[in-house]
């Protein structure tokens, strides 16, 4: 026989379903719970393993600065990650190893210099890439680019022909250096005034040759060079011997033309002279006459 109500079983059936939701639901909420903690704990462990990966590579850099390593210890600086709480002190220590390969590299280049190797003090100079010492490096290539060219440009003042030895020492001053355009107009101005002077000189040489001594004089004081100089010094004295030879060849012509307009006083004297003792004697003889 049947009741106007529902079978027990489905009016639990709801209650049962919603219990078992809640209960499904807290178990997700608990399992979730646990995983992030779990994860939490992970990712702590994984910091502080990673933090202490990350010491014992920072303690090996000061390990390799204290050994003067300084290479190697730049190279394992550099894997300290910016995101580390040991950037800031493995970048402070691969700044100090980098001064110290910078303050060995300065010494051995001044090294250079002190013995007159400018050349190799320049290349040591140029294999520094310490951005903090840009300024020390930029003025230390300028003062020896500067003593490059003083040495070169004694080379062509010199007494003995050197203008090629000037040229070559003044082209070791490289395009990235500081002066290297000062030395080429030097080498260019050189080699217009070498060019002059053999210019005078020669022309001096030829007018030796044709007996126009003054010509070869004036030639001669062109001539502004040591070296140049030297050579035209046998011209001068040429020149000068020839000028004082015809001078003297000279003299006595003019001598003796001076000498014809005389004649006519010292006749006109002597005729005058014979008057007076003809009138004297004439004198004396009408004395006694009379």
């Amino acid at each position: 026989m049947q009741t106007p109500f529902s079978p027990p079983s489905d009016r639990i059936q709801p209650v049962r379903i919603a219990m078992a939701m809640l209960l499904t639901g807290s178990v997700f909420c608990f399992s979730g719970a646990i995983a992030a903690r779990l994860y939490s704990f992970i990712q702590i462990y994984q910091d502080q393993r990673l933090d202490q990966i990350q010491q014992s590579v920072v303690d090996r850099v000061e390990m390799l600065k204290a050994k003067q390593s300084y290479n190697i210890c730049i190279i394992t600086a550099e894997q300290v990650p910016m995101e580390s709480s040991l950037y800031t002190r493995a970048q402070s220590l691969k700044d100090e190893c980098q001064g110290a390969i910078t303050e060995t590299k300065l010494r051995q280049a001044q090294q250079y210099a002190d013995a007159g190797q400018l050349k190799a003090a320049i290349a040591e100079l140029k294999t520094i890439s310490d951005d903090a010492a840009t300024v020390r490096v930029q003025q230390l290539l300028g003062e020896w680019s500067n003593r490059i060219l003083q040495i070169a440009e004694g080379y062509y003042f010199s007494p003995s022909n050197r203008l090629d030895d000037a040229i070559r020492t003044a082209n070791t001053i490289a395009v990235t250096d500081p002066l290297y355009l000062e030395a080429q107009a030097k080498i260019r101005d050189w080699q217009a005034d070498w060019q002059t002077n053999q210019a005078h000189w020669q022309r001096a040489q030829t007018l030796l040759a044709a007996q126009e001594y003054g010509g070869a004089l004036q030639e001669s004081q062109q001539v502004t060079h040591p070296y140049w100089i030297q050579q035209t010094a046998t011209i001068v004295r040429q020149a000068q011997v020839g000028q004082a030879i015809d001078q003297k060849n000279w003299q006595p012509a003019t001598l003796e033309a001076d000498s014809s307009p005389t004649q006519p006083t010292l006749s006109l004297k002597v005729l005058l002279l014979l008057g007076w003792v003809g009138w004297v004697a004439f004198g004396k003889v009408k004395a006694r006459s009379s």
